[in-house]
């Protein structure tokens, strides 16, 4: 029973796609946005993420076109907009300092590692 419980298992996910973002069927394909912003709450709401409250303190500096807001409600995220609509939020208030770096440089966000606070 164990045999065929594993091969049926095995061959379910044979059916399906690595992730939920693959690209299979073109649906990114025309996806874009043109404005990133940065959302988190006050310093004091932080204290559970201090790779966010470091990142705020030094790097957020170096994005010098990305708004960095203060929110009354939710997690520290990025928000994507196009032509002023919101249309994605990616949460990041579990990343580090270096992965939000990352992040911000592959969308495309501006950097001049010379900036700080």
């Amino acid at each position: 029973m164990y045999k065929f419980t594993a091969l049926l298992a095995a061959f379910a996910a044979s059916l399906t796609s690595a992730s939920h973002l693959d690209n299979t069927t073109g649906s990114f394909d025309n996806w874009s946005f043109d404005e990133v912003k940065f959302k988190t709450r006050t310093n004091c709401s932080l204290d559970k993420y201090p790779e966010i409250r470091s990142w705020l303190d030094s790097d957020a500096a170096q994005f010098y076109a990305t708004p960095i807001l203060v929110a009354s409600e939710g997690m520290s995220r990025l928000e994507l907009f196009k032509e002023g609509v919101m249309v994605d939020t990616v949460h990041v208030f579990r990343y580090s300092r270096e992965e939000l770096n990352e992040l911000l440089v592959e969308m495309g966000q501006p950097r001049d590692e010379s900036l700080s606070w």
